[in-house]
Formats: structure tokens, sequence, C-alpha cells
């Protein structure tokens, strides 16, 4: 049996699994993504990447830098609000929120030193 032979339930119940058991990672899925059609539909299922947002941030860190923004969108864009919060780019927001956080932690503190040298 070949792979593309497997029904889209099992390839579906195969990345939960691994979600859950934390032996696919969001960069997983990403991965899967690219690799053909199906797997990027399959793998842009909202269960997954709520319990991604879920067990790699706190519910409550994931959800306050996001509230001002998805209430503005909803009030702007309107039918395309769903979309905004879909867990998939939550995730992608709170990534990128936290990626600059410590980029720009460590970027104060090289200052820092660098102003504690001279």
């Amino acid at each position: 049996m070949m792979p593309e032979d497997l029904p889209d339930e099992l390839w579906r119940r195969i990345m939960e699994v691994g979600v859950q058991g934390s032996s696919l990672t969001y960069k997983d899925l990403c991965c899967l993504s690219i690799s053909c059609r199906r797997l990027r539909r399959l793998s842009d299922e909202d269960s997954l990447w709520s319990y991604l947002l879920s067990s790699d941030f706190s519910p409550t860190a994931a959800a306050n830098p996001l509230s001002a923004s998805s209430s503005s969108s909803s009030s702007t864009i309107g039918s395309s609000s769903s979309r905004a919060s879909s867990p998939k780019i939550l995730y992608r927001i709170r990534f990128l929120l936290t990626f600059l956080f410590r980029f720009q932690f460590l970027v104060s503190n090289r200052c820092l030193f660098r102003k504690s040298i001279w």
C-alpha cells in the first residue's frame, strides 16, 4: 500500500497523534504542508493548530497580545474576521511576537553591555 492510498481520516489521525504526542512541531506541520496539496489541506486543520497554540503558548498569553488586533479586524474587515482568528494565524502572530520580543531583549542587553564597557 502506498502513502497516497491512505484515506484522509487516517492521515488526519496520524497528524493528531503526532501533535498531541509532541512528536510533530509547528515546523513539522509546515514541512508537511509544502510536500503536497493533500497534506497542505490536512495540515491546515484548526484542531491541530489549536492544540499547538495551547501547548506552545499559555492560553492567557496567547490571547492578550491579539485581543486588540482581532477586535479591530472584526470591525473593519467583516467576513474575513473568522480567517483572521484561525488558530494557525494566531500561532503565527504569537510566534512572531515572541521572536521580536526576544530579539529586542537581546539587542537592548547588548547595547547596555557596550555602554558598561566604555
